[in-house]
């Protein structure tokens, strides 16, 4: 499980030919390499559909989220496919935070990021990050969503997860709490990535 303040280098594939690696120089938040996420998705995104489901805010892509628990059932179950998830909070959203979150089964099992990594229902390479690199818009202590506990609380905040789900079970569903309300701008997002598309870890 890597944040992108520890991404080094992570080679992706969109067609089924490595078409470029992303290397990262100053592998700090600091540094501000908290996108590196949203960059590997977005080299791939012609390859991905949006699998999240309504009721979706005023931006039509977005899921809406609302203060308390938050349940997306996906389109489309996700087998043996990269899936990115968005958590967008634009300028109306102030004071939120997240917890609780969980990849929810076909079979009726509901893990953690950190859950289904031990439980073999993803592939170990996670990936997250943030969208900007300043202060109040950040999810401070996103670590803590991979393994179920709470963000920092923030304004406007976005943050990204991609994850490879195996074929034990499909992916149906996510679901998580919010604390506070998330403007109708903004909210949640899931995109399946096609079978073309892969990352695979490169060198620390």
């Amino acid at each position: 499980v890597i944040s992108s303040s520890r991404l080094n280098k992570i080679y992706y594939t969109c067609d089924g030919q490595v078409v470029s690696s992303m290397e990262n120089t100053a592998a700090t938040y600091e540094a501000g390499n908290f996108s590196k996420v949203q960059h590997l998705f977005s080299a791939c995104h012609e390859n991905s559909s949006r699998i999240a489901s309504a009721p979706y805010g005023e931006a039509y892509d977005y899921s809406h989220i609302v203060s308390g628990s938050n349940s997306f059932d996906l389109t489309q179950s996700v087998s043996n496919a990269w899936l990115y998830i968005q958590i967008y909070g634009t300028w109306g959203t102030s004071s939120a935070s997240l917890s609780n979150f969980k990849l929810n089964y076909a079979n009726g099992n509901s893990y953690t990021i950190a859950q289904s990594v031990q439980n073999n229902y993803i592939e170990p390479l996670v990936l997250y990050g943030n969208q900007r690199n300043d202060g109040p818009h950040v999810f401070g202590n996103m670590d803590n969503l991979i393994t179920g506990g709470s963000t920092a609380t923030s304004s406007y905040p976005s943050g990204y997860i991609l994850i490879k789900v195996r074929n034990i079970s499909s992916l149906v569903n996510i679901s998580f709490d919010s604390a506070g309300s998330f403007d109708s701008h903004g909210g949640f997002q899931a995109n399946l990535l096609l079978p073309s598309v892969d990352y695979s870890l490169g060198d620390f």
